[in-house]
């Protein structure tokens, strides 16, 4: 029996691998570490994967096949707080793996497409220069630029995953989309008058996948990925945020007036991205799940949140 343990797994994403592997992987045992406790039934521990002690006595009890590390924050304005979360519980798993010799586990971080940042190359392919311009986008380079200086020998079996932008039911109302849809709902539902929505920048465009399709080309890429390389994970496609809130109005049948606060308006914005996703098209894995169906699946979730 495979062993996998999942950093990170009480998170949106983590959730999803989770059943993913449950539903669809025999013959596995999957281990969730998290300072948060799921409800999801496997065997989980509650640690601080920032302290390497912690990460070390898992992975020796352990001694897993896999580890795929989701833990990480998306935004910050600290950065101690955001270079910590996201670049110490890598360094703390990578010594763990070499301090024990574990040569034949096979790690898969999950990086961003935020490393990219704002370039005139489209779509975007696992070649292109890194110009983040964010801190989370930083953090994430920095991430993986730390993995040849860790890696001793480059003996480590380690595979990169550079994440467009997720969405799918339960996605953190935080997000643009989520929080598209909880307010719509909620003008809907109070028959608030004047009905008025208030937005960010709607111009940018992004490359959306959803959560279910993400979780599924994480599994393809431990799998059948080469250890050493980096995978893109979107759809290959790239929409306005503007259109993307007019989905969802037309899908609710609301009317509604949309604001630009200035408030909601992010620094330091990437204006488009568009995966090139043919590296992993390669190992058999195609995006399934239609923006609309997201879409459709998010504004159901949502409403019942609301009820």
């Amino acid at each position: 029996m495979k062993k996998v343990i999942i950093f990170g797994h009480a998170g949106f994403s983590g959730s999803f691998l989770i059943d993913y592997l449950l539903t669809n992987i025999q013959d596995i045992k999957i281990i969730g570490v998290d300072k948060n406790k799921s409800k999801v039934p496997i065997t989980e521990y509650q640690n601080d994967i920032t302290d390497f002690n912690q990460v070390n006595t898992i992975i020796q009890k352990i001694l897993p096949d896999y580890i795929v590390n989701l833990a990480g924050i998306n935004y910050s304005d600290d950065p101690l707080l955001i270079y910590k979360t996201n670049v110490f519980p890598v360094i703390n798993i990578i010594n763990s793996l070499n301090q024990r010799q574990l040569y034949n586990t096979i790690l898969l971080l999950i990086s961003s497409s935020a490393i990219y940042g704002n370039t005139n190359i489209n779509p975007i392919s696992e070649n292109t220069v890194p110009n983040p311009v964010n801190l989370y986008g930083l953090s994430k380079l920095a991430m993986e630029q730390l993995i040849p200086v860790l890696n001793l020998n480059n003996k480590c079996k380690i595979i990169i995953a550079r994440t467009f932008n997720i969405l799918g039911p339960g996605l953190p109302k935080k997000f643009s989309v989520s929080s598209f849809i909880s307010q719509l709902i909620n003008i809907q539902k109070s028959n608030q008058k004047p009905s008025l929505i208030k937005t960010g920048n709607l111009t940018p465009h992004r490359d959306y996948i959803d959560v279910r399709d993400a979780v599924k080309a994480y599994w393809t890429i431990i799998t059948k990925g080469i250890p050493g390389e980096i995978y893109n994970i979107g759809s290959g496609k790239s929409i306005e945020m503007k259109k993307i809130l007019d989905i969802i109005i037309e899908q609710l049948d609301i009317n509604v007036k949309i604001e630009t606060d200035i408030s909601l308006v992010r620094k330091n914005e990437i204006m488009y991205s568009l995966a090139d996703i043919t590296k992993i098209r390669k190992l058999g894995w195609n995006p399934e799940i239609e923006l609309n169906t997201s879409i459709s699946d998010m504004i159901k979730y949502y409403s019942q949140q609301a009820n």
